[in-house]
């Protein structure tokens, strides 16, 4: 909860969301409260600027402003870009 104080009180102009399996070592066991609250947080007060979907270690999509729109991620493995509203 401390970080998500942080997070409110700096307000960064942009935040990178890293989903790969090692980001966050997530198990059964974690706690997932950051990730819950990420979620609201990220959708009221940001936009997604930039999406990078790695398909494979060779296939790479790279999607960046209008691109964004209507992209569906195919992989599990993807970056987003948010920028403050």
């Amino acid at each position: 909860q401390e970080m998500v104080m942080e997070i409110e009180r700096a307000q960064p102009a942009v935040i990178v969301y890293v989903n790969h399996h090692t980001s966050w070592l997530k198990n059964p066991a974690s706690e997932i409260f950051l990730l819950q609250w990420f979620r609201g947080y990220a959708q009221a007060k940001y936009v997604v600027t930039g999406i990078i979907d790695m398909i494979s270690p060779h296939v790479v999509h790279r999607k960046w402003g209008e691109e964004v729109r209507g992209y569906d991620i195919q992989s599990k493995t993807y970056i987003l870009v948010f920028r403050r509203k």
